[in-house]
């Protein structure tokens, strides 16, 4: 595919973003120059870049999404954005397609990037111990709703207490 630029939705005028996924800044003043800009790596390995409006507020934005939506056509309107191969670093246009979570998930577990943990639940009172696939599914188990652990995994991490229950969170 030939390389070339485009404006950022919102951002007109500011940036603009290639096929490539390389983005930059298209503002020559005293405080931006016109540049490519160098993305840095969040902690979920993915590509991002400080983008400036003209006020100056800064919007942190994914690469992969930036190019997506500017070069990918939604027609279903899918809120996530894949990387075909597992590389977060290459946001090539050729390398992202829109999706749904479940789709996201599925790749992701089926390329081996994401695991089901295994968990461990024992109750303080008797002993007794049971073991659940997924963190949803302990949680459905034990508190009636898929969700009730996502504040205690929060602030606690792998090991916390719900009710009777020591929870433990075991990698996969």
């Amino acid at each position: 595919m030939v390389k070339f630029r485009k404006k950022i939705k919102g951002f007109e005028g500011l940036y603009e973003v290639d096929t490539e996924g390389n983005v930059y800044s298209t503002v020559q003043n005293s405080s931006r120059r016109k540049k490519k800009l160098k993305p840095y790596i969040n902690t979920g390995g993915y590509l991002r870049v400080n983008l400036y409006d003209e006020n100056s507020k800064v919007h942190k934005r994914y690469v992969h999404r930036i190019v997506a939506q500017t070069f990918i056509p939604n027609p279903e309107n899918k809120p996530d954005v894949n990387h075909i191969n597992p590389d977060k670093a290459d946001n090539s246009v050729e390398n992202l397609e829109w999706c749904d979570a479940k789709y996201n998930i599925a790749e992701s577990r089926r390329l081996g990037l994401q695991q089901d943990k295994t968990v461990k639940a024992i109750s303080i009172l008797t002993g007794e111990v049971r073991e659940y696939t997924s963190i949803k599914n302990a949680a459905m188990a034990l508190a009636g709703k898929k969700w009730a652990f996502d504040p205690l995994r929060k602030k606690y991490k792998n090991k916390f207490y719900y009710k009777e229950w020591r929870i433990e969170v075991m990698p996969a």
